[in-house]
């Protein structure tokens, strides 16, 4: 058997590395610039962090999820995705008690089982295509700033 990568997978060689890292730079400059937290998740959840609300992608996203269970009969999943992590830590870690809104982004390996076309890769680190970022607005209703504004919209809600 000759050696080489999985299909949809590749190397970042010695060569590629600076390039690799002024991208991710230039990335955390424009996310931090905007108020955005870098949180890094695991390379793999339990598997229900993804379970489906309902919503067309979500379903293909679980579709193409590489699931496994572990040595103690738990599914896990590599993670296909990063919105759902970032939920799970935001809840996970009470981040709801910071200031509002909560801005944070994530960057790194998804993984997910496609199939892969010419020149894509199922394995990627892209930040174009594989980071995310979330704002996660208030729990409860703000005071509004503008009563003009409050009793209109206030008058819409039936209220």
């Amino acid at each position: 058997m000759r050696l080489r990568s999985v299909k949809g997978t590749s190397d970042v060689l010695p060569e590629q590395q600076e390039a690799w890292r002024r991208v991710m730079a230039a990335v955390e400059r424009v996310l931090g610039n905007a108020g955005a937290g870098q949180v890094t998740v695991p390379l793999f959840e339990y598997a229900e962090v993804f379970e489906s609300v309902g919503e067309s992608s979500d379903i293909v996203v679980q579709k193409e999820m590489y699931v496994f269970e572990d040595r103690g009969g738990r599914t896990l999943a590599l993670r296909p995705e990063f919105t759902a992590g970032i939920m799970r830590a935001f809840a996970e870690h009470g981040m709801h008690t910071r200031p509002l809104p909560v801005k944070l982004w994530a960057a790194g390996a998804a993984f997910r089982a496609e199939n892969v076309q010419r020149g894509a890769t199922a394995s990627s680190t892209r930040s174009t295509t594989r980071s995310s970022a979330a704002t996660l607005p208030s729990p409860t209703p703000r005071p509004c700033s503008s009563p003009t504004r409050c009793s209109s919209s206030a008058a819409s809600r039936g209220t």
